[in-house]
């Protein structure tokens, strides 16, 4: 295959649903497993990969991925970093409000063990809705989830939104330094960047928090060398000859490297190159999904709190195989209904705001993960 041809005949959005899908099919392992137990419990990928890998985390890595490459094509192809930002403000923080309400007001409102005079004169009520400031999140709404076996935890998956924002931030940063204005320094500063962040997550540095925020260290090295692969496939678009028999031989070599130990190395060097042939590959005929409209963001954001409320009205003790088919079941109606009503039109709104881009494949990424 030729290098990496834009146009609207790829998978972007395939993939994103079946990213958003494997956290959803992973989290309904865990929200029914003592928190403490979680790292052993049966859901699949992590036994075969002896706990080192989840479908939940892959699904992460490769959001991430496709988050590096699509946003670089958005900073490259915005007029200023006022469009730009606008952009991604438009893209995700729509969604991010209306999951937070309906936590606050209906979920919390619904199963919190509390009299509602109580839950709503509480100040942790409220400190919820300050996740849309994205940098001290706030996990728990009082009285809520309380008996659930894994953990009260209102919605786990906002953990990762404050690096994707970060991420976006970076890109302009290295814009501004000029380290992306010549892609083979952008590409010494990614090798750097690498070998920085294998030293830093062997080391016990890894551990280290940023003041009263929940960033650690270590998953700013493991998400930005994910988003960083994506961005360096986008600015070496043309250079790089995406072939089906070079993806076969770096999944044998990911999935060796669980077994010698050696999977957060590889997986960075062999994941982005697999997920973009997959993206890009002519005869995987997956771009039909964009038709029915963008699912995955809100799969990911709604997706846990749907879960934790399944767990409450069902019981801790449910069937695996009955967790994911209510998961499902009622995340996807969900999700269509912050598209259609909520997403959609936050875009024709970007549309109107920000000065069209000449570029044929402008789609967005979704911002989670």
């Amino acid at each position: 295959m030729n290098p990496i041809e834009h146009n609207r005949l790829n998978n972007f959005d395939f993939v994103r649903i079946l990213a958003a899908s494997m956290v959803v099919f992973a989290h309904s392992f865990d929200i029914l497993t003592p928190l403490e137990q979680v790292h052993s419990n049966s859901e699949p990928l992590r036994v075969l990969t002896n706990g080192n890998m989840s479908f939940g985390s892959l699904g992460v890595a490769i959001f991430f991925c496709l988050s590096g490459y699509l946003i670089s094509q958005s900073l490259q192809f915005s007029q200023n970093y006022t469009s730009y930002f606008a952009k991604r403000f438009l893209r995700i923080f729509p969604a991010l409000i209306l999951d937070l309400l309906i936590a606050v007001f209906i979920w919390g409102a619904i199963v919190t063990s509390l009299p509602l005079t109580d839950y709503f004169t509480d100040s942790k009520t409220y400190l919820y809705l300050t996740n849309i400031f994205l940098f001290k999140i706030s996990f728990f709404l009082p009285g809520v989830f309380e008996a659930n076996i894994n953990s009260p935890v209102v919605n786990s998956s906002l953990w990762t939104l404050p690096y994707e924002f970060l991420c976006y931030v970076g890109v302009v940063i290295l814009q501004v330094l000029l380290i992306s204005k010549n892609r083979y320094l952008y590409a010494a500063f990614g090798f750097i960047f690498f070998i920085v962040a294998i030293v830093v997550l062997n080391s016990s540095f890894s551990a280290i928090k940023f003041g009263e925020t929940d960033i650690t260290l270590e998953n700013i090295f493991v998400l930005f060398t994910y988003f960083g692969a994506g961005a360096l496939f986008f600015h070496f678009k043309d250079k790089i000859p995406l072939k089906f028999s070079v993806s076969l031989v770096l999944l044998v070599i990911y999935c060796l490297s669980f077994y010698f130990g050696k999977s957060s190395i590889f997986g960075y060097l062999c994941l982005p190159y697999i997920v973009f042939w997959f993206v890009f590959a002519p005869k995987i005929k997956l771009h039909g999904v964009s038709k029915w409209g963008d699912f995955s963001y809100g799969m990911y954001i709604y997706s846990f709190p749907v879960q934790q409320t399944i767990v409450y009205c069902f019981g801790n003790r449910m069937p695996v195989g009955k967790m994911i088919f209510l998961s499902f079941l009622f995340t996807i109606p969900l999700a269509m209904f912050s598209w259609f009503v909520i997403e959609k039109r936050a875009l024709k709104l970007k549309n109107s705001l920000v000065a069209p881009i000449s570029f044929e494949n402008s789609k967005e990424s979704v911002e989670f993960a």
